[in-house]
């Protein structure tokens, strides 16, 4: 129950770290993407 509430704080605090963390990923991804296409 501790653990799990724990859990639940954190993620819910650090929020626009999370969607910090997806737009970073994602524009990784999409740069990574195109150089690929662009290369080959």
């Amino acid at each position: 129950g501790h653990f799990r509430s724990w859990m639940l704080e954190a993620w819910t605090g650090c929020g626009h770290k999370r969607i910090l963390a997806t737009s970073a990923t994602t524009i990784f991804w999409n740069v990574s993407s195109t150089r690929t296409r662009f290369f080959a």
